[in-house]
């Protein structure tokens, strides 16, 4: 009485009271609840009324069945509380908690007639597990569980371990709603197994147990029967009395019999109604489970579609990129084709700038005002000529400027050439007086020619020297450019490659959907024979109940047999009857005994196959399953791998948009250079053409003064020729040599610009 178990139930005595505050045993028993001895409360448990009230504590709604009480010692009273007791908690764990019991139940013979054994100690305390499972599974297991709490620590420990045991172990109960099983790891459906054919294993030793008792009552009835009869006339009476014993067991066996038939054709009936229920049910798990795995594969499926959708995108848009590259290739090509020949341009008109020089160096000097007006251009022309240089941006301003340096050129070309022929004429109706002013002048001019060359020079380097570092800028962009080029190329290939990669991927999914189609409906299959093999055992619990049920109700008729004795000395007349009864009903008898011997080997043999089939197809599922979890690995971490594939793809392709973006507002910048540029060309021209006209001004005024000049310069000319002629000839070789080399210098400059 000191083990965990006893502790916890009797916490159930301030609970199992009436109305009146009267506990419901003390009408049954009396004992002082001050001093309490340990067989007392003992025998108060094994009294079968309390733990009744206890089990009606726990489930308040019990079908309503008397509880029998007694002042004395009555074995049969307590056997019949004891069965109460077994019935409702059969009825609590299969109706409420959807529980078979598989442990036995307790013997109620043994705790109702032999209480102070050993054996009546182990029923009762499996009677006592049975009822702590149904208080910790019930409604109201938080008021049971404060109350286990209240204990002490060890108390607590074992009552835990026998919580565990009575609702983990699959050899004490088994639950009845198959979704759990189903749902359960392959340990647990291995042991769920395990303990189904133990089970099985006993119920077949059981069954052969009451067959061969069964067999051994009918020798004993049959050596009864051929007992001889030598003292039959001295001793009629107790003949009469055993004849008629003889036919109340063989009515009574027939009867039993019957009653047995008719019970197995109700449970076949009852197993009929339950397989088509499962079948059902199970059809509909199996529609529920495809419907789900048809779910999942169209999500992995839209899945990948979506995948190899943004990849498709990627890939068109990496084609446009390699587009604009290839038109910046070769816009690029262009620009240095159109520098090619500009700089052929420059070299030419070198070429004639140097054969201008040479030539004017023979041809003589030119007037000092209109050598000066042709080489001092307007200030207002020049500064509007390096303001529109300056504003021009850094992918134009080269190219303009070398056109516009060119075209300068050109004209300085045209009017050294216009400017020797009219020389050439002049210095045949020249003075001497008119050169020598002439020289005068021009010397003056060389001088002022000489500083302003210098500052041009020295301005025209310093632009130069910007050129060049914005000529170093582009190369360096033209560079990066193609860098961008070939790692968009490289990234198109990479994409194309991933995209035939998720094409195969999606293949092989829907080949292992279909493959895995087939394995659920052969995992189906298997789980229908499994379930028809768990009925089968069931119909043999069944089974044995009825054969439990019988054999109680032979007690019950053996208390008939007094009533029967006075029928058969009613009967002695017919006894002769009685007799020939008896032989039909024997030769029935035997036929019966027979029928069953053949049903039960029939069953022996079924239950073998079935048995053996359902190992298989455990083992088939067990394997099918293994299969199945790698299957479900190996594409989880494809999946994963394809995912962070995707998120580096998409990186990269974030890049690729910025600099995308960046190319694009280079190229609107230089766009709007342009149209600037070409307002400005515009603007140029309009002052080249001005200069044009002041240009034609200058000459008109210059011809003039030259034809007006010339009759009073000719003698002049002629006496001053012979003296000054060698020194200002070679006054006026050196400052040509000098300016035309800083001229070749810029020039060269410019071309390498």
């Amino acid at each position: 009485m000191e083990s965990a178990l006893a502790q916890w139930v009797e916490l159930f005595e301030a609970m199992v009271e009436r109305e009146d505050s009267v506990p419901l045993y003390s009408q049954y028993m009396e004992v002082n609840s001050a001093s309490q001895s340990a067989r007392a409360r003992y025998m108060r448990l094994t009294n079968g009324i309390f733990l009744n009230d206890v089990m009606r504590v726990i489930d308040p709604n019990p079908r309503v069945e008397r509880l029998y009480g007694t002042d004395r010692e009555d074995h049969t009273l307590r056997v019949q509380n004891f069965s109460i007791l077994n019935r409702h908690i059969r009825a609590f764990y299969q109706e409420d908690m959807q529980q078979l019991i598989l442990m036995p139940l307790p013997n109620v013979a043994i705790l109702g007639q032999d209480p102070l054994t050993e054996a009546a100690v182990e029923e009762l305390r499996r009677l006592l597990l049975l009822l702590l499972g149904c208080a910790v599974q019930s409604e109201r297991k938080e008021t049971f569980i404060q109350q286990i709490q209240s204990l002490d620590i060890e108390t607590q420990a074992a009552i835990a371990g026998c919580i565990q045991q009575v609702t983990q172990d699959p050899r004490m109960v088994l639950p009845l709603q198959w979704e759990e099983l189903v749902e359960s790891e392959s340990v647990d459906l291995k042991l769920v197994f395990n303990s189904m054919t133990k089970q099985i294993q006993n119920l077949l030793v059981q069954r052969d147990s009451f067959l061969e008792r069964m067999a051994e009552l009918c020798r004993e009835q049959e050596g009864q029967a051929d007992s001889p009869t030598a003292l039959q006339s001295s001793h009629s009476e107790e003949a009469t009395q055993g004849l008629a014993l003889q036919l109340a067991d063989s009515k009574a066996k027939v009867r039993r019999l019957k009653q047995q038939i008719e019970d197995k054709d109700d449970q076949v009936l009852d197993y009929k109604q339950e397989v088509q229920t499962m079948e059902e049910a199970l059809k509909k798990l199996q529609k529920e489970e495809q419907q789900q795995l048809c779910a999942a594969l169209q999500e992995t499926k839209a899945l990948l579609e979506e995948q190899l959708a943004d990849a498709r995108t990627r890939c068109s848009s990496l084609r446009e990129l390699e587009r604009d590259n290839l038109l910046l290739r070769q816009r690029i090509i262009h620009v240095e084709a159109e520098r090619d020949t500009a700089r052929q341009q420059a070299e030419e008109l070198l070429e004639v700038n140097m054969t201008l020089e040479t030539e004017m160096r023979h041809c003589g000097s030119v007037p000092a005002t209109v050598h000066q007006s042709f080489l001092q251009p307007e200030p207002d022309f020049e500064e509007e000529m390096m303001e529109l240089i300056e504003e021009k941006p850094l992918s134009v301003e080269v190219g303009k400027a070398s056109m516009l340096r060119l075209l300068g050129a050109e004209q300085e070309n045209a009017e050294l050439k216009r400017l020797l022929e009219e020389l050439q004429a002049q210095q045949e109706v020249d003075s001497p007086n008119t050169k020598d002013e002439l020289l005068c002048l021009e010397l003056k001019h060389q001088n002022t020619l000489r500083e302003d060359l210098r500052s041009k020079l020295a301005e025209q380097s310093k632009r130069t020297w910007e050129a060049e570092q914005r000529l170093v800028v582009l190369e360096a962009e033209h560079q990066h450019l193609k860098k961008a080029a070939e790692s968009l190329a490289d990234a198109r290939r990479q994409i194309e490659s991933e995209g035939l990669v998720l094409e195969e991927e999606l293949c092989r999914l829907r080949s292992q959907a279909e493959l895995h189609r087939m394995q659920t409906t052969v995992i189906a299959t298997l789980e229908g024979e499994r379930a028809a093999l768990e009925r089968d055992r069931d119909t043999l619990r069944s089974s044995m109940d009825a054969l439990r049920t019988a054999q109680r109700k032979g007690d019950q008729l053996e208390l008939t047999v007094q009533a029967l004795r006075s029928e058969l000395e009613r009967q002695g007349r017919s006894l002769e009857s009685a007799r020939r009864r008896e032989e039909e009903l024997e030769a029935e008898l035997r036929e019966a005994t027979l029928e069953a011997e053949s049903l039960a080997r029939d069953l022996e043999k079924e239950l073998r196959g079935k048995l053996t089939s359902m190992e298989e197809g455990r083992q088939l599922l067990q394997e099918q399953c293994t299969d199945a979890h790698a299957n479900i690995n190996a594409l989880s971490q494809d999946l994963s791998n394809e995912k962070r594939h995707s998120q580096a793809l998409s990186a990269e392709v974030q890049r690729l948009k910025e600099n995308l973006q960046k190319a694009e507002a280079e190229l609107v910048i230089t766009s709007e250079a342009l149209s600037q540029s070409q307002e400005r060309t515009d603007s140029l021209s309009k002052l080249l053409d001005q200069s044009h006209l002041r240009l034609e001004n200058i000459n008109g005024g210059v011809e003039e003064a030259v034809s007006s000049a010339a009759p009073v310069c000719q003698s002049r000319s002629r006496e001053s020729r012979v003296d000054q002629t060698p020194e200002a000839d070679e006054g006026d070789e050196g400052e040509t040599e000098q300016q035309l080399r800083e001229r070749l210098t810029a020039l060269e400059r410019e071309v390498r610009e």
